[in-house]
Formats: C-alpha cells, structure tokens, sequence
C-alpha cells in the first residue's frame, strides 16, 4: 500500500487561526472581573452582578450557530471582521452603559 503524505501543516494555521482565537479569548477572559464591578457600582447585588457576568458566555453560546452559518456563506475572514464589529459595538455599550439593562446589553 502506498503511503499517504499528509498536507496538514499545524505551523502554517498558527497566525491566520490560532494567533487571533487566542487574542479574543484574553480579551474576553480578561473582562470577566470587570464586569461585576461596573454591576456594582449601578447597584446591583451579588446574584445580578453573576447574572451580568453569566451573560457573556450565553451570549457566545447563543451566537454559535449564527457564526457557523455565516462562515459558511460569507468565508472565514469576513465572519471574523463582522465578529470583532459585533464585540466592539457590545464594548462600546458596555463603556457607555448607564444601568444595569445596557451593561447586561452590552455584555451579551
């Protein structure tokens, strides 16, 4: 049997995949201990500071399917910029929240 020659090149997929999930994936991460203090100082209790910090990770498992549809149609570098739009637009609201409900917006 012959053998096969694999063309997976894992060195070749580090900066156009690799390098850029694991940049978001700090930036995320590193919001997590924000996100109940600026809950806090809007007055909120313990629970809805969670409640605020919990809608980080629904948000991301509410925007799986979407993502994966869009990758499909539009490729994955398109999907990647209308992503870091959609995180920027959350940051911006987020920044600029004035309650609790535009915080909670902005965060998922």
């Amino acid at each position: 049997m012959p053998k096969e020659i694999s063309t997976y090149n894992l060195k070749a997929l580090a900066l156009p995949v690799y390098v850029p999930s694991i940049l978001f994936a700090l930036a995320e991460g590193s919001l997590i201990p924000v996100i109940p203090a600026v809950a806090e100082k809007f007055g909120a209790n313990v629970a809805t500071a969670a409640i605020i910090v919990g809608l980080l990770m629904f948000g991301t498992l509410a925007m799986d399917l979407p993502a994966a549809k869009l990758v499909n149609r539009f490729g994955e570098r398109r999907s990647m910029i209308a992503a870091a739009l959609a995180a920027a637009v959350g940051m911006f609201f987020a920044v600029f929240a004035q309650n609790l409900i535009v915080l909670g917006l902005g965060v998922f």
